[in-house]
């Protein structure tokens, strides 16, 4: 019988924010491909990514779970890259670094991962803001500048 208090290991909340992360770098895939004849398939695979963050008990249970989501998730996404599925292989990476992040490891190593989980965000966010941008103006951001050369919509003409 112990009189000691119990210490339970909970997940870092490190870890938390790149599993949260990676159900937000899965949002703008599942916005690409909600209104595509595979929509269904899109929620299907965001679904799985809701687990993790839920799973806030235990760090091996997070861990683990983090692992085998992501390399489902990796094989889904070679698999069905024709649809789009490409999409939701950062979501990947960063259950693969939450999972990385563990209390085990040291504090830089952590951190390191940590802001390598916050690049592969950023570039989640630039990649769905150059790809907001083209919905809106048909053209890349790069020549969206006064001056620029631009295609005509529509009749393939080059005007100034």
């Amino acid at each position: 019988m112990g009189a000691g208090p119990e210490v339970q290991a909970r997940i870092e909340r490190r870890q938390l924010g790149l599993s949260v992360g990676a159900v937000a770098a899965a949002v703008p895939g599942l916005l690409f491909g909600l209104d595509s004849y595979y929509g269904g398939f899109f929620i299907l695979t965001m679904l799985p990514l809701t687990l993790p963050p839920l799973l806030g008990r235990s760090p091996r249970v997070f861990a683990q779970a983090c692992v085998i989501i992501a390399l489902a998730l990796v094989t889904w996404s070679v698999m069905g890259a024709v649809p789009g599925m490409y999409l939701f292989l950062p979501s990947a990476a960063l259950l693969l670094l939450a999972a990385a992040t563990g209390p085990r490891r040291s504090t830089g190593t952590a951190r390191l991962l940590g802001w390598a989980g916050v690049l592969v965000l950023a570039g989640v966010a630039a990649g769905t803001a150059v790809w907001c941008w083209t919905l809106y103006d048909g053209s890349p951001p790069a020549a969206a500048h006064d001056g620029a050369l631009r295609t005509h919509k529509g009749q393939g003409r080059i005007q100034q």
